[in-house]
């Protein structure tokens, strides 16, 4: 059984918290590619989602980050816990 479906009204945001996430995080997107710097060889940023252990606590967070032609990452641009990025999110709702 569906924890999600045994709590009233949660059902419909689970259904809608990719779109929500993939929008937020594609205004992230937005926001930092004028920080590309083609001179240095930068030509793509994407995000990616990485855990952080820290005590007993694995967290998660996202960063956005600058890479090459090869697909290789330069500079990380913005890191921010998924966490964070949930409150942002549903504070904005």
């Amino acid at each position: 059984m569906n924890i999600f479906n045994m709590i009233p009204g949660i059902s419909g945001i689970q259904d809608k918290a990719a779109d929500i996430l993939s929008g937020f995080l594609d205004k992230l997107l937005e926001e930092h590619k004028p920080l590309l710097r083609k001179e240095n060889g930068e030509v793509q940023i994407f995000y990616i989602m990485f855990p952080k252990k820290n005590e007993d606590k694995t967290k998660y967070m996202i960063a956005i980050v600058a890479l090459d032609e090869n697909d290789t990452i330069i500079r990380f641009l913005k890191t921010i816990a998924l966490e964070d990025a949930l409150q942002t999110i549903f504070s904005q709702m």
